[in-house]
């Protein structure tokens, strides 16, 4: 919600503290770039979506991609919190199949309130991660991220080198 894309020179604009892919609807941006070329090229929102059809031909989102797979290959520890590893997500599970260390930790957060359909769906996600990484060592967690959070600061955590 905070990626905006130049419909003329590709350039990709960040804004960290706003969502202005929202704004951007109804005002639209334009190229301040571009505007400085005499071109009146207008921003649209960029969004990656874990979908099966995604357009990851611009350039600077080839780049994004290309350095999270480094960063994937260097990590010894990956942490999911809130994510489902859905089957649409195609292009992410293969960057994950292909960049992630044969020795990396896993470490998926979810919650389930303990609702019988939350449960159920807890489980099928948990079953998905263990799947999808194969011999991994993949430790799942059902009560959300403040505990997940609380649980990194107690000392025998810490102790056991998580």
């Amino acid at each position: 919600m905070n990626w905006l894309q130049c419909s003329n020179c590709q350039r990709l604009f960040v804004s960290f503290d706003e969502k202005v892919n929202i704004p951007n609807f109804i005002n639209a941006q334009l190229c301040r770039h571009c505007s400085n070329c005499g071109v009146n090229a207008t921003l649209r929102g960029s969004l990656v979506m874990p979908t099966f059809l995604k357009d990851l031909s611009n350039f600077q989102i080839k780049l994004v991609w290309q350095n999270a797979g480094v960063e994937l290959m260097e990590a010894g520890r990956l942490v999911f919190i809130g994510y489902s590893l859905p089957q649409a997500d195609f292009e992410f599970r293969q960057l994950l199949s292909r960049m992630v260390r044969r020795d990396a930790e896993i470490d998926v957060i979810l919650f389930h309130d303990g609702k019988p359909g939350g449960k159920r769906k807890y489980e099928e996600e948990c079953k998905r991660y263990r799947q999808f990484f194969g011999a991994r060592k993949v430790t799942t967690y059902h009560d959300g991220v403040e505990a997940f959070v609380k649980r990194l600061t107690t000392p025998t955590f810490v102790a056991k080198g998580r």
